[in-house]
């Protein structure tokens, strides 16, 4: 077997872990909490603490979900697609197979 393949997970479950410690002190534990991806009241649970210890508002999440579509479509225009022409003026495509 090739050792440059990645590996795949082949557990059933994905898992998700969410630790708060105190600064500086792993000892300190603020809050842990361990879910399973089919635990979804857990998830929700992680989700509204971490909106608690930065203080985010959905607002805030709102306003940077626009600013990441707005870059993604700027990348998109930048983004030109090189056509390839034949004598004619008309667009070669890539897929056709050569003469």
């Amino acid at each position: 077997m090739n050792k440059n393949l990645k590996k795949i997970n082949r557990k059933p479950h994905l898992t998700a872990k969410l630790t708060f410690f105190d600064w500086g002190w792993a000892d300190n534990i603020v809050f842990k909490l361990k879910a399973r991806v089919s635990e979804k009241n857990k998830g929700l649970v992680m989700i509204e603490r971490i909106k608690t210890f930065f203080s985010i508002t959905d607002d805030e999440i709102q306003d940077n979900d626009k600013r990441e579509l707005d870059k993604e479509i700027e990348e998109i225009k930048r983004e030109r697609i090189k056509w390839t022409r034949d004598e004619k003026g008309n667009i070669v495509s890539p897929f056709r197979p050569k003469k």
